[in-house]
């Protein structure tokens, strides 16, 4: 197997388990991992690489995947966002009518 298959595979692997974090919103697992994550990115160059067709048929595939990986990510990180916003602006408005009625 030639490395960038394996360096991508991990981070296909990486993003999985940072999407199930992101659901149960273990933040904190969600941000070590991420930190990981982004460092194996990082570390994937595609300039001057040599492959075989197959090779470079299972990057493809695999590069689809992990487009598609972060794809989804993504939306579960803006909806947990939008929805940890609204709690925070309800108890803003909390906040302020305790305020009015301790007046």
């Amino acid at each position: 197997m030639h490395p960038i298959l394996a360096l991508v595979s991990d981070g296909i692997a990486k993003s999985k388990a940072l999407i199930e974090d992101a659901a149960a919103e273990k933040w904190d697992e969600f941000y070590a991992l991420e930190a990981e994550r982004q460092i194996l990115i990082r570390s994937i160059n595609l300039e001057n690489i040599t492959l075989s067709d197959s090779d470079n048929e299972q990057l493809h595939e695999l590069m689809t995947k992990l487009i598609a990986l972060n794809e989804q990510l993504e939306s579960i990180c803006v909806q947990q966002r939008d929805t940890a916003a609204g709690k925070l602006q309800d108890i803003r408005k909390g906040n302020k009518v305790s305020k009015a009625y301790s007046q």
